[in-house]
């Protein structure tokens, strides 16, 4: 049985020379598990009509100020919400394209770019749920995508996805 997801959303995990693009809540939700100065990458909530592709080059244009350009799928992921029933989220790796300023959204501070290495020993009550396991399963993909390819890639992650997450990302 497949399941339902109260919130649908994506984020984009970049990672360039060694270098991780973050960005830092500003505020406080408990309900959403984000507190203010906690680390996160880009991500956010699906807009009615938009697709999970757009949804995720929206919120890293907002959150980070670039331009990106999806790479492929790094996983799908759950959050179980305080006042939600559980939130589903894919991941994507990017690569950064144009700058375009200042990021607009309010509820972020970023871009941040810190050493991979950095990151990964930031404690887990300081980084927004979920966000090392996406991080990680980057890391790991990528060194798949360089052996057989970004298709190959894609179809290990979807295989692996519940169906209806799958459902999701190929309405496009």
């Amino acid at each position: 049985m497949d399941e339902t997801w109260a919130i649908t959303g994506a984020a984009v995990v970049v990672v360039r020379s060694g270098q991780l693009l973050m960005v830092m809540e500003q505020e406080s939700r408990p309900d959403v598990h984000k507190k203010p100065n906690m680390a996160s990458v880009p991500m956010g909530a699906t807009k009615p009509g938009e697709t999970i592709r757009e949804n995720a080059r929206r919120e890293f244009r907002e959150e980070a100020g670039y331009e990106v350009e999806l790479l492929y799928p790094v996983g799908f992921f759950t959050i179980d919400m305080a006042d939600y029933e559980r939130v589903g989220i894919w991941a994507f790796a990017g690569e950064p394209g144009q700058q375009l300023g200042r990021p607009t959204s309010p509820s972020v501070r970023g871009p941040i770019w810190i050493p991979l290495r950095d990151f990964l020993n930031i404690p887990t009550h300081l980084v927004r749920p979920r966000v090392q396991e996406m991080v990680a399963a980057h890391q790991y993909l990528e060194v798949v995508c360089r052996d057989h390819g970004i298709n190959y890639v894609t179809d290990l992650v979807l295989r692996s996805a519940p169906t209806a997450a799958k459902q999701l990302l190929l309405r496009e």
